[in-house]
């Protein structure tokens, strides 16, 4: 009897050592693909590294072990190029890990464009996207995998030996008073409410969004330092009207879009007026007097023109050479009238439907001593040679 109470604090301790190790949770098993790359190679082989060294440092995940290729993968199960969640869950099965991060680098220029995507079994992919100069050498190559890791995982990303405390930081979030949710590194993160939220991130750069129901999506990028605040200010704007320059101070100087509607159908206007004036020259090429004697001197059922190439001389009438002069200049005015009357219709369509969608406020008044605005307003000039025509267009303002 006098063991009952060992016993009995020994299963104790078993149950909350249990209880702790279960609440605490393993690390999550994760695979890191080789980065796949065209045009650098050897940038992506250093990335992969890079990555799966950044992956073994973290407590909440756990690198599988192995060497995998995006490229043999997606080749081996038949999946296009960039594969879609159901090829993705054909990988998971290849590779026998739930998780795994692939990713694809491309250079442009001298910029390195890294696409990183973690996908997990049961849940939304998740997605980064980051910059670095293609001249970089292994440190900032070391640095942009951490940025990635820590973009994808979230809130996962914890370094071993690190304390958490210290590699979080806090995200204070504004989007005018407007309430919807918030995405950050192409993840949901809960909800903004009456323009204002705090969120808890990791330290390093995030891409933030707010998605307000009747206003477009409006995206920023921050970059959190551990234990401090950062702020960031988002500006949704409203579905159906103008999008507002970022500069503080800009709305103010906006106007309206008036002038460019009728702008436009002014340039329409030309347009027609132009071909109506190449319509008026093919009518009067084919009743020109020297056309009509030539044509008169050859069978009725011959081309003129066709004739005139021919070197067909008719007596009493324009030489053949002047004859295909007129021919020629004839085809280039009726070339043109498809043209400018194409054009036309174009310009004064853009233009009406620019005035028909435009419902930008009216511009403020202007301050006392400020000079008042000038309209703008474009002045076509139209010039017609023998063989050719041309549109002189002149914004004033």
């Amino acid at each position: 009897m006098r063991f009952a109470p060992v016993l009995l604090a020994l299963l104790t301790a078993s149950a909350m050592f249990t209880s702790t190790i279960a609440a605490f949770g393993e690390p999550e098993p994760v695979q890191v693909l080789a980065v796949q790359s065209d045009d650098a190679v050897d940038q992506a082989q250093k990335l992969t590294l890079a990555l799966k060294k950044v992956a073994k440092r973290q407590s909440a995940i756990a690198l599988v072990p192995g060497d995998y290729s995006l490229e043999v993968l997606t080749l081996a199960l038949g999946c296009s190029d960039t594969p879609d969640e159901a090829c993705l869950g054909k990988i998971a099965d290849r590779i026998k890990a739930d998780a795994f991060v692939w990713g694809t680098l491309e250079k442009h220029g001298s910029e390195l464009d890294l696409r990183l995507h973690f996908f997990q079994r049961g849940q939304p992919s998740r997605a980064a996207e980051l910059h670095l100069d293609s001249e970089a050498g292994d440190d900032a190559l070391n640095a942009l995998a951490e940025r990635a890791l820590a973009k994808l995982l979230g809130g996962k990303a914890h370094a071993v030996n690190g304390a958490p405390d210290e590699e979080m930081g806090r995200l204070l979030l504004s989007a005018d008073a407007l309430s919807g949710e918030i995405v950050i590194d192409g993840a949901p993160a809960g909800e903004i409410r009456n323009g204002h939220a705090e969120l808890e991130l990791a330290a390093g750069e995030h891409d933030v969004s707010v998605r307000v129901p009747g206003y477009r999506e409006a995206e920023g990028t921050i970059v959190v330092s551990s234990g401090k605040s950062a702020l960031l200010r988002l500006h949704p704007e409203k579905i159906g009207t103008l999008r507002a320059s970022h500069t503080e101070g800009a709305s103010e100087d906006a106007g309206s879009n008036a002038g460019a509607g009728w702008g436009a159908i002014a340039l329409g206007g030309a347009f027609v007026i132009a071909g109506v004036y190449s319509t008026l020259r093919v009518n009067s090429i084919n009743h020109d007097a020297e056309f009509d004697g030539y044509r008169a001197g050859i069978s009725k059922n011959a081309d003129a023109c066709v004739s005139a190439n021919r070197n067909v001389v008719v007596s009493g009438a324009s030489s053949p050479s002047r004859i295909s002069d007129l021919c020629s200049e004839s085809k280039t005015f009726e070339a043109l009238e498809y043209v400018f009357f194409g054009l036309g219709a174009v310009a004064a369509g853009t233009g009406a439907l620019i005035l028909l969608t435009d419902d930008t406020p009216p511009p403020r008044h202007t301050d006392a001593g400020r000079a008042p605005r000038r309209d703008a307003r474009l002045e076509p000039r139209l010039s017609v040679g023998s063989h050719s025509a041309a549109i002189d267009l002149r914004l004033r303002f």
